[in-house]
């Protein structure tokens, strides 16, 4: 059983890390690239609301 779960941490390693799940290079970049876009987008909301709040105070 030991040498059986060797061989899956090297044929996991080859495709791509032992975290991998069946994407391509293609789809991991992209999904990767969504994801910080998505998180940009919030930082983004965020800054406004927190303009916006700052600027009713001040006025």
């Amino acid at each position: 059983m030991h040498y059986i779960e060797i061989g899956q941490d090297i044929v996991d390693a080859i495709k791509g890390g032992a975290d991998y799940n069946g994407e391509n290079e293609t789809e991991e970049i992209v999904g990767n690239i969504t994801m910080f876009g998505d998180l940009v987008k919030m930082i983004a909301t965020y800054l406004k609301e927190f303009y916006e709040a700052i600027k009713k105070f001040f006025k």
